[in-house]
């Protein structure tokens, strides 16, 4: 949403006097606003100052009714769609601009902690400690509180316990504090020392804290009644996390215990899902003894994927087929569950090379890099990739088509000089009859466009369509050089929202997995980014069209016709 889309909304909860939720909208519309949107802001500022008043007259507030309960604008959820698109620069500006502005509500900078533990940056948290050294809207306590946080997502163990023991001095209602104290002592194995901090913690609802109670339990040889847990998919998401904190950090004992006496004291009938995400979780770590202990005892259809997952890395794919089939015949899809991207960058070069075979070869090496992902993608969620061939769907080499920037143009044609003048005639002979076709139906010529797709797409509507010239039987001729859309479709996406490719492939992922709703994807703007530097310092602009737009013309015309965009 715009902070245009934000105030509609403030003014809608303002006119039902609805206060609180009016100002959580207010504030993110003012949050949100860029330096040439005076006029939205002011007006939010002023609409701002009219309810803070109402709030503080105590004026009647219907936020809490049955319609507006739970819709305030939750500040975190915009950062984390921004994580999720893959615009992580953009989330931390946002991040810190929030403490600026509102520095006098503590929950900001909870909401500012949680991105910074979902990014993993350790320079962001520096900044983070940064700015709670300057900033004087906190008491000495929370300061100690939040740099202790830090330092614990640091991996800084002794400066977290050092500070995070003095703020459960100071304030002993503090659970979260005890709750991150408690954790470090178990991932240093003190595990006496975690066992006293827990039985001093306040009981929490959430399910990490939750999560922690079933390894106290674990740990102190506690045994619970055999009744199935509330929301036991996160719980046993979090003892996942958990476990795999005590991995990274070499735990080997520890963790070696607690898997023990989950066993022994039958937590998989309390949590169903705890073994399904110790198994994801020790395949991920390659640990595939204990993965394959723990899916024997498991009857959930999940255990399919994951043993399909197993064989396929142990190379015996007519295992992993049958796995697949099974979990397939079995799966029901949730109603109204949604799926999040979340786009894995490629990593082009810092600085573009000046030679051109070492540019052509970074495009190599971006290429390989795709498909690498791809293929752990195929190995996680039990992709069946090789259906187009099978099945000899060619829509996406049909009904859509990928726009080439200039230097996938060069990269193409650096491939196709090693193949026969026959085969170079036949791909330059059926461009030329697209862009014929093009020309009997628009009158114009097609052209070459600067800018992005959205721009391309006002030039080629979706009504224009063709046969790759590529496309030979039931396969692409020019697979080698194929360009970067072509080796992200159906598994990419070029702003973490929109999904890029055919229904098929969708429904796959959508299915892959009920552990959670997160689906990997390649950022395909890391390659788009990339390719649109390449160009300007090729040609001074980045130029991007449909391949036989490309091929219909020699190199010459082409150098030509960019000449004069």
């Amino acid at each position: 949403m715009k902070e245009s889309h934000y105030l509609l909304f403030a003014e809608i909860a303002y006119a039902n006097k609805a206060w609180q939720v009016a100002k959580s909208a207010l504030e993110v519309t003012v949050w949100l606003c860029r330096k040439d949107d005076n006029e939205i802001c002011d007006k939010a500022k002023r609409l701002l100052d009219t309810v803070g008043a109402k709030i503080n007259g105590k004026e009647s507030d219907n936020s809490f009714n049955k319609f507006w309960n739970n819709k305030a604008v939750e500040k975190y959820w915009i950062l984390e769609r921004l994580y999720f698109q893959g615009r992580v620069d953009r989330a931390i500006k946002f991040a810190f601009k929030l403490l600026q502005l509102y520095p006098d509500d503590q929950k900001n900078f909870d909401v500012v902690f949680k991105l910074l533990s979902l990014i993993e940056d350790i320079k962001q948290f520096d900044e983070f400690v940064k700015y709670l050294s300057l900033t004087k809207t906190l008491d000495d306590t929370l300061k100690k509180f939040y740099r202790g946080l830090a330092f614990y997502a640091t991996d800084q163990y002794d400066k977290a316990e050092e500070l995070l023991n003095e703020v459960a001095g100071l304030d002993p209602t503090n659970t979260r504090a005890k709750y991150h104290l408690a954790l470090i002592y178990l991932i240093q194995g003190k595990l006496k020392e975690f066992v006293v901090v827990f039985n001093k913690m306040l009981p929490g609802s959430e399910s990490a804290y939750v999560a922690l109670y079933f390894v106290y339990c674990a740990i102190s040889d506690f045994r619970l009644d055999e009744i199935e847990f509330p929301d036991q998919k996160n719980i046993s998401s979090e003892v996942a996390k958990i476990i795999k904190k005590l991995l990274d950090k070499k735990q080997e004992a520890t963790t070696e215990c607690l898997i023990k006496q989950f066993k022994k004291l039958n937590f998989n009938l309390i949590l169903p899902y705890l073994n399904l995400n110790l198994a994801d979780l020790f395949i991920r770590e390659n640990r595939i003894a204990l993965a394959k202990e723990l899916l024997k005892s498991t009857k959930d259809g999940e255990t399919h994927r994951l043993w399909s997952w197993i064989y396929r890395l142990e190379g015996k794919d007519e295992l992993a087929e049958k796995e697949l089939a099974e979990f397939r015949r079995d799966w029901i899809p949730e109603k109204d569950k949604g799926i999040i991207c979340k786009p894995i960058p490629l990593h082009p070069p810092v600085k573009i090379p000046d030679k051109m075979e070492d540019i052509l070869k970074s495009i190599t090496d971006l290429f390989i890099e795709t498909r690498k992902i791809t293929a752990e993608f195929d190995m996680e969620y039990g992709l069946n990739t090789m259906t187009c061939i099978e099945t000899g769907c060619q829509d996406c080499c049909k009904k859509t088509f990928p726009y080439m920037s200039y230097i996938e143009y060069l990269y193409l044609l650096d491939i196709l000089k090693n193949e026969s003048d026959e085969f170079k005639k036949q791909i330059y002979d059926s461009s030329k009859k697209i862009v014929s076709k093009y020309k009997n139906m628009y009158k114009k010529d097609p052209p070459l466009v600067l800018g992005g797709r959205e721009e391309a797409q006002k030039e080629y509507p979706s009504e224009f369509r063709f046969d790759c010239p590529c496309l030979g039987d039931n396969k692409c001729n020019a697979y080698h050089g194929r360009p970067f859309t072509c080796r992200a479709y159906g598994f990419g996406s070029a702003d973490g929202t929109r999904y890029k490719g055919c229904s098929y492939f969708f429904e796959q992922f959508k299915g892959a997995t009920k552990l959670n709703s997160i689906r990997r994807v390649v950022d395909m703007n890391s390659f788009i980014n990339y390719a649109c530097s390449v160009d300007e310092k090729l040609i001074g602009k980045h130029v991007i069209a449909p391949i036989p737009v490309w091929f219909a013309y020699s190199y010459e015309e082409n150098m030509e016709r960019i000449k004069i965009l």
